[in-house]
């Protein structure tokens, strides 16, 4: 966040999801002025990110739109991309990968004596192959594994005015 944050154009608008996707982007985000950064901590509703995304790039003439979400909230509306990709809306879409519902996860391990379920690989949850998904929307994807490089990556991710996927493993 910390290395887009000084990337990002002062006109830009930042969207984000809930879960870390929120906490990591108000914790290390350096809003530029003329920037717009949109969230909705009022109830964390999961799944917010992607179409108050869309509804950003209207909003601005369909100018580029960056969208920050965990893998469990993308989840939650992806059916949205058919939206982006018939639309060609410029929506940059950085999807954290943190192997599941880490906030569930830790709600769990904090709340409920570590009974684990329902929010990781070892609980039984599982997500699809982000690469399959962004081809079968015609969008472009983008992995980034590790921080080697990581400002050129982002640029890559940010280049052009298409939609892109992005993938972060965390």
């Amino acid at each position: 966040i910390d290395n887009l944050s000084d990337i990002l154009k002062k006109d830009d608008v930042i969207v984000t999801d809930m879960g870390l996707s929120f906490v990591g982007t108000h914790q290390a985000f350096k809003v530029k002025k003329g920037q717009k950064l949109f969230t909705n901590s009022g109830h964390a509703p999961m799944g917010w990110g992607l179409p108050a995304a869309i509804g950003a790039c209207y909003a601005s003439k369909k100018q580029r739109i960056i969208c920050l979400a965990g893998e469990g909230g993308f989840q939650m509306n992806i059916q949205e991309l058919a939206t982006v990709m018939h639309n060609k809306l410029p929506i940059k879409i950085f999807i954290y990968n943190n192997g599941g519902y880490l906030t569930i996860k830790q709600t769990q391990q904090l709340g409920f004596n570590n009974r684990i379920m329902g929010s990781n690989d070892e609980s039984g949850l599982s997500f699809p192959s982000y690469r399959e998904i962004a081809k079968s929307h015609k969008i472009r994807y983008f992995k980034i594994s590790s921080s080697k490089n990581i400002n050129r990556n982002i640029k890559k991710v940010l280049f052009g005015n298409y939609p892109t996927i992005c993938e972060l493993i965390m």
